[in-house]
């Protein structure tokens, strides 16, 4: 008796790794039949486990698909492979571009990738050529991420979930467990709090709570430049999940007394946002006009998604993590970065997300854990560049020495309002 899983590389991950489990003990003949869908999968493993026994059935083996089949060299010179096909259809326009695979190219491979959608060419290195890596299209470079996750990698020091009251917010305290929610990469104090010396930024990204997509969130240390905490639950409604940040923003309360938020304010984050204003909490990224110079605050809270707004975002993270700029010890991290893929002029989307037609399973595979580590950094590089002026000495009749000195008096309580009034008004 034989297994044989038919498309596996584009089934849910989760799926993936339980057929593996539970059929292992079935038979001992499982074909696993798919195209690919990434490197970061099940499937993709087994596809390249040197213990298997691989079968490649290209297009170019396909004896309709290959009918005229051609190849161009990387100086574009085309070199005719099926000649008796092109003896009696002459005139053929050899396209000018090689194929993604040795090159070649047939009628109808040129046929295809005149039918995919632009923007997805992605669709045909990965679903013709057979390419894991869709290597041309990915906006994270492989390579280069596997260096940093050798490089920063770890395992979390802590593990555990956050205790809060559910109708205030109020912070109760921290339960380590190794099946909690939290993940932490520093050490806290006696008194199991975060220290106190620094600044935190807290990067959200919402999901309905309904279990298909978890709401996600990434704690950045503002002195360091670390990712020093995530989580990720997804059975809480954007309100709760909003109640569940006001604690953890009490909790790291670093030298501000309260951590600064930016949560993706797209689709089910204005629920959140609702609840975190309506509990009082103001220590928010107020929506920024960044094409400008003066990047003028407006008393909107909330970052705003948009083809462009995404694309910008992404391209700054992945300049500061490439840079050294922002340390990531996260595994699901590095995982999850490197399915993203370029889609058209200036955009980027997760590579799962393309192949779906189903709504839901686009969302559950979008990457919660990467939007929110780059909306951490977004937040975090301004806040940074606000800590290091601070420390230079201002002359004494220096107006902007005045005004700080004023400010600190305002805000030495440490209230929200003063520290909201601040944030729209600088």
């Amino acid at each position: 008796m034989a297994v044989i899983p038919d498309e596996m590389g584009k089934w849910p991950e989760r799926f993936q790794a339980r057929m593996m489990y539970e059929t292992q003990a079935v038979t001992k003949c499982r074909l696993f039949i798919s195209t690919p869908n990434g490197p970061n999968n099940t499937y993709a493993k087994v596809a390249h486990d040197p213990k298997k026994r691989r079968i490649y059935l290209h297009w170019s083996q396909h004896p309709v698909q290959n009918e005229g089949l051609y190849r161009l060299d990387k100086a574009g010179k085309v070199e005719v492979l099926d000649k008796k096909w092109h003896k009696a259809n002459p005139g053929y326009a050899f396209r000018s571009k090689a194929g993604f695979f040795k090159g070649l190219r047939s009628p109808y491979y040129d046929g295809e990738c005149d039918r995919v959608p632009p923007g997805m060419e992605h669709l045909i290195h990965q679903e013709l050529d057979m390419s894991f890596n869709v290597d041309d299209f990915t906006f994270f470079n492989v390579e280069t991420l596997d260096a940093l996750e050798e490089k920063h990698g770890r395992e979390p020091i802590s593990v555990g979930d956050v205790e809060y009251e559910v109708d205030t917010g109020e912070f109760l305290g921290y339960t380590a467990q190794d099946n909690g929610h939290l993940r932490l990469w520093m050490a806290l104090d006696e008194d199991g709090n975060p220290p106190t010396d620094r600044e935190y930024v807290i990067g959200c990204d919402v999901s309905m709570g309904t279990g298909a997509s978890p709401s996600t969130v990434t704690i950045g240390d503002c002195l360091t430049g670390e990712k020093v905490g995530e989580f990720a639950n997804n059975r809480l409604r954007p309100d709760q999940f909003g109640t569940f940040l006001v604690a953890l923003g009490q909790w790291f309360a670093g030298k501000r007394g309260s951590a600064l938020l930016i949560v993706e304010a797209t689709g089910p984050g204005a629920g959140t946002l609702g609840r975190i204003v309506d509990l009082g909490y103001r220590h928010l990224y107020y929506r920024t006009r960044e094409g400008t110079l003066s990047r003028k605050q407006s008393d909107t809270p909330g970052w705003y998604s948009t083809g462009s707004t995404k694309f910008q975002l992404f391209t700054e993270f992945r300049r500061a993590w490439y840079r050294g700029e922002y340390l990531i010890p996260s595994d699901v991290s590095y995982t999850e970065a490197m399915q993203y893929v370029h889609v058209g002029n200036e955009k980027v989307e997760h590579s799962a997300a393309l192949v779906t037609e189903n709504v839901a399973d686009a969302k559950s595979a979008h990457g919660d854990h990467t939007i929110a580590d780059a909306l951490c950094w977004w937040a975090m590089r301004r806040h940074k560049a606000v800590v290091e002026m601070a420390k230079k000495e201002l002359p004494a009749e220096c107006g902007q020495r005045r005004y700080d000195e004023r400010m600190a008096l305002l805000t030495q309580n440490g209230s929200w309002f003063t520290q909201s009034w601040r944030q729209t008004t600088l």
